[in-house]
């Protein structure tokens, strides 16, 4: 029988680990925790493991070790701490069970290129990766796409103004980009949007009440960092009011008062504010 609960290995795991683990039945979700590097020899291992449909990596990963998880027989879910650059990349067009990939250290424009051969992805997220056109052209031939999240890469207006071309994209997050206001126009085109990222851009308060044009929109995150214009809760209130089907918020980087958090947490069935 199938069990939702998490399993995990260290970073020196070996045949015998495995087999331990395979022995106790089918494995639904495992994950490494490691600050060291996964080979292509241990990844060979999991491969053995029954039923993984769900796999964390927290640590590093060659991309030889990347073909040989991406060729795990029925792997749904894949979260990767870091693909180190050096070898030859491949391996992604033979995740045919695959629908979630993120890596949160950053790919290269030849992994991007990889990755948009993914047969039938509905969730991908590659922050700080590099975000050239090329890639972002062969990213968005990925038909099935449902959320993206490219936080902290060159993503752009120029680039925004092509996100209709996935029709299924209902979430995306694009927090520390250079958009700006006619970035978000665009994005307020896709009367589908249910969650949107926008925190630390250069978006004004003013260019939010744009928002009111995405009746679907559920989750909104917003805010500020060092280097940006601060967002007055004051402000964001009146545009909050009109956004009618929001249920999940966070405010980040943003001075909320415990008055203010307290109204907004009994509005929002998720609020935070940071």
């Amino acid at each position: 029988m199938q069990t939702d609960d998490w399993k995990t290995l260290d970073e020196h795991f070996d045949a015998d680990d495995i087999a331990a683990l395979a022995a106790q039945g089918p494995i639904a979700r495992l994950s490494l925790h490691s600050m060291g590097r996964l080979s292509a020899t241990r990844a060979q291992e999991l491969r053995k493991l029954p039923s993984l449909q769900q796999l964390h990596l927290n640590c590093d990963v060659s991309r030889a070790a990347m073909r040989e998880v991406l060729a795990i027989a029925g792997l749904r879910e894949l979260d990767v701490l870091c693909i180190l650059p050096r070898g030859r990349p491949g391996g992604f067009a033979q995740a045919k069970d695959l629908r979630v990939f993120r890596e949160l250290t950053g790919l290269a424009e030849a992994d991007l290129l990889d990755v948009a051969r993914f047969p039938g992805l509905i969730e991908l997220g590659v922050q700080s990766s590099r975000l050239t056109p090329r890639a972002f052209d062969a990213l968005m031939g990925m038909s099935t796409l449902q959320t993206l999240d490219i936080e902290a890469t060159p993503f752009d207006d120029a680039m925004a103004a092509q996100l209709a071309r996935l029709p299924a994209l209902t979430g995306l997050h694009a927090g520390r980009t250079a958009i700006s206001r006619a970035g978000l126009e665009a994005i307020c085109e896709l009367k589908q949007m249910r969650e949107l990222d926008l925190w630390a851009t250069s978006l004004s308060v003013d260019d939010l009440y744009l928002l009111r044009g995405l009746p679907a929109l559920e989750y909104l995150s917003i805010g500020g960092a060092q280097g940006y214009a601060p967002m007055p809760v004051e402000s964001l209130l009146p545009l909050l009011d009109q956004l009618p089907n929001l249920r999940r918020l966070w405010l980040d980087g943003v001075a909320v008062p415990d008055s203010v958090k307290a109204r907004l947490a009994s509005r929002y069935p998720d609020f935070r504010a940071t």
